[in-house]
């Protein structure tokens, strides 16, 4: 009996402590330009710059969506996204959190307007 009830504790604590380590090791990013220009050069990666994705442009109201890998993440960190506008002029915003190398949201929305960055996280 000692050893079923020591079976069992364990068993729970086990799940416990796997339903703790909540996230993903991907996330989905869309990139949507908005800007009035094509926009060319974007990269989007994390702050350990360890996976990226790259798209060699966008037209001005198109969206692309893809998945960033956080397979190599370990630590917390945000992400960012680069690019260079139809003027040449380029532009670098972070946004968001990951947390021990795991996504916390399942998607991240990235609009790129005419004078902002605006990043949107939904599960």
């Amino acid at each position: 009996m000692k050893h079923l009830f020591s079976s069992i504790l364990f068993i729970i604590l086990l799940n416990s402590c796997d339903s703790l380590s909540t996230g993903n090791k991907t996330i989905d990013v869309e990139v949507e330009n908005k800007s009035g220009g094509k926009i060319s050069n974007i990269k989007v990666s994390t702050s350990e710059n360890l996976g990226n994705i790259d798209i060699a442009e966008l037209a001005n109201d198109a969206k692309v969506s893809k998945k960033l890998s956080l397979k190599d993440n370990k630590a917390d960190g945000s992400y960012s996204i680069e690019f260079t506008r139809e003027n040449g002029k380029t532009d670098k915003k972070q946004g968001g959190y990951y947390s021990n190398g795991k996504a916390l949201e399942n998607v991240m929305s990235i609009s790129i307007q005419k004078d902002s960055i605006i990043f949107n996280f939904s599960k």
